[in-house]
């Protein structure tokens, strides 16, 4: 069959770009973009310039204190040390046991918390006991 000398049909694309951009700005229009709001907190005021900053009281306990002077010599809790060999362990027991502290500071302490906390201690107490039997 010889083809005839018909043109195909085209679709109209003229109007193409016109549709596109109608519908480009409908959605841009109808869209909500979400918006973080943040966080809500409440600041302090902000200090008066004029008055003095107020006092902190520091707990001297709570404080381990290494000091070394320009001859590198090593002040360690107002005791001279030589070898820093041993301070990681003076740190590890000064963080694990809540400073110097004496014993009815220790007892208070313990008292302060919970009692799912001294169940656990308890319990961890009595975990190393048994491992030192061994």
């Amino acid at each position: 069959m010889a083809r005839s000398g018909r043109k195909l049909p085209e679709v109209n694309s003229s109007s193409m770009a016109d549709i596109a951009f109608l519908l480009l700005v409908f959605f841009l229009v109808t869209t909500t973009i979400a918006t973080d709001k943040g966080l809500t907190i409440t600041l302090p005021p902000k200090a008066d310039p004029n008055q003095p900053p107020p006092d902190i009281t520091k707990n001297k306990r709570n404080i381990f204190t290494i000091q070394v002077n320009s001859s590198d010599n090593i002040l360690v809790e107002e005791e001279v040390m030589n070898d820093i060999s041993g301070l990681r362990e003076m740190v590890k027991e000064f963080v694990l046991n809540f400073g110097k502290m004496s014993s009815p500071e220790i007892q208070a302490l313990y008292n302060t918390l919970p009692p799912s906390l001294k169940a656990l201690s308890q319990k961890t107490k009595l975990l190393q006991t048994i491992l030192m039997r061994r």
